[in-house]
């Protein structure tokens, strides 16, 4: 079954950003109770995880290129796993910041753009089709990682939700994601980066105003949105929200995506990206 190895990659994209990315926001106030440490300290360190993940990518860029995509990836989201499960030891925040570089590191080889680029590798111009199916089933990541971790900090510590996470990062991500991105990387369609876009081209881009303005202005909209993640429940908490109420409202940010690619794929005929990206934009603000 040709979709088989996209299906286990979206399954594992949506367990891994559940236990990298999403724990932290999940897990925010729950430290900030525990440790003692304030928000701005807390919060430096998934800057630093963000700063840590774009200084690595071209380098696991090269590694995709050169047939090791799925190797990277489950390497990735094994020490990512093995990092979380040290982060219920820590007692420093040097410790908390150097887990959570590491963790930044394991982002940047194991979340959407590792996955995207192996897929469009493998299947060139034929990957948009299976890049809408992983992001379509991966879009629920949050929608699982709040409820969980909320339920288990609560009823057995931070420390109970974090070894779920990291052992559901080792012991479940990890082989799946090497079966469905070992099964893609041996795709007969498998080609280098440089086959689908000519070595004529490969950096033509960076002279672009274009590719600036674009690169600027998606940058702006990610630190947005993380910035809303991560503030969300210390927000609706100041504002003396039932932290259930205030969970089950974060958690729709993940079906409101898989909501947004439905709508974009029923509107594609109609309306442009240039148009829904502006669309996506206006309303954000």
């Amino acid at each position: 079954m040709k979709d088989r190895p996209i299906l286990l990659l979206a399954i594992a994209q949506t367990l891994i950003w559940a236990c990298l990315y999403y724990s932290f926001p999940a897990l925010l106030l729950h430290w900030e109770q525990a440790l003692g440490w304030s928000r701005a300290d807390l919060t430096a360190a998934i800057t630093l995880a963000v700063f840590v993940s774009a200084f690595c990518s071209p380098l696991y860029g090269r590694l995709i290129d050169a047939g090791k995509g799925a190797l990277m990836m489950t390497s990735a989201a094994t020490l990512g796993g093995c990092c979380l499960l040290l982060l219920t030891q820590v007692e420093t925040l040097w410790q908390f910041y150097l887990l959570w570089g590491v963790i930044g590191a394991c982002m940047a080889g194991s979340l959407y753009e590792p996955c995207f680029a192996l897929i469009t590798r493998a299947r060139g111009a034929d990957a948009k089709r299976a890049i809408i199916m992983v992001t379509l089933i991966a879009g629920f990541a949050g929608t699982i990682s709040f409820p969980v971790a909320h339920s288990m900090a609560v009823n057995y510590g931070w420390r109970a939700a974090m070894t779920l996470f990291g052992l559901t990062a080792i012991l479940v991500v990890a082989p799946i994601m090497w079966l469905g991105a070992n099964a893609v990387e041996k795709d007969g369609n498998a080609r280098r980066i440089a086959d689908i876009y000519p070595s004529t081209t490969q950096r033509s881009f960076l002279y672009s105003p274009v590719f600036w303005c674009l690169a600027v202005g998606f940058g702006l909209t990610a630190l947005m949105h993380g910035i809303t993640l991560h503030h969300l429940l210390p927000i609706l908490d100041e504002r003396d929200i039932h932290p259930e109420v205030a969970v089950i409202a974060i958690s729709f940010i993940g079906p409101m995506q898989v909501a947004g690619r439905l709508a974009m794929i029923a509107a594609q005929r109609h309306v442009s990206n240039h148009g829904i990206a502006i669309a996506c934009f206006v309303l954000m603000g």
